[in-house]
């Protein structure tokens, strides 16, 4: 498969090539199974994933759509400037993200990607007022846990570089929730708001 590592990468005749300014690389593959995967670039990686080539890849069962309603994806990245990375995170691409908006009473699912370039022991919390809500473990790094796994527990998860998780939750009633993401010594490095309707 090619992974993108060029002049590395691949099997046979097909191996991965460098991708020149301006110019593009298609690679097809088939995902071994629906879940949360990444993607990130493997050339000059400090500077290219600073400037935002890293992402999602969120593969579905055969016959499903994604909902945007009830299926979030937070993703977590190193800020631009070391300024900004030495004190937060981006979420999503911003300093700022707007506010989640979900239903009262809905499953929703919520999948964490780390792609920080130096942030390996950060947490996820899930608070609503000054309570962390229930969650559910459901899947880490593209594969569903087993059922066994995915007991409720308050909302507090390490997510580390490189790592997936998905959690299933529910809001019981409107109003408003945050997401906080934390350092490992507890500091807070960036939130994402929600509003519950």
């Amino acid at each position: 498969m090619l992974d993108g590592v060029s002049g590395f990468s691949g099997a046979g005749a097909q191996i991965s090539p460098a991708i020149a300014p301006h110019d593009s690389f298609v690679a097809r593959f088939t995902p071994p199974r629906a879940g949360t995967f990444i993607y990130h670039t493997h050339v000059n990686e400090s500077e290219q994933q600073r400037a935002g080539l890293v992402g999602p890849i969120i593969v579905l069962e055969p016959g499903t759509t994604l909902d945007s309603a009830t299926d979030h994806t937070v993703l977590i990245t190193t800020p631009a400037t070391g300024a900004d990375e030495a004190r937060t995170v981006l979420l999503n691409g911003s300093l700022s993200p707007p506010a989640l908006e979900i239903r009262a009473g809905a499953a929703q699912r919520l999948r964490l990607i780390n792609m920080t370039m130096t942030r390996p022991n950060m947490r996820v919390e899930l608070w609503r007022g000054d309570s962390l809500v229930t969650w559910r473990p459901l899947a880490k790094d593209g594969a569903d846990l087993p059922d066994s796994w995915r007991v409720p527990r308050p909302a507090r998860s390490p997510v580390s570089v490189g790592e997936t998780m998905d959690f299933g939750f529910v809001a019981p009633a409107a109003g408003p929730m945050r997401l906080e993401v934390r350092a490992a010594i507890g500091k807070l490095l960036a939130t994402m708001p929600i509003v519950v309707r």
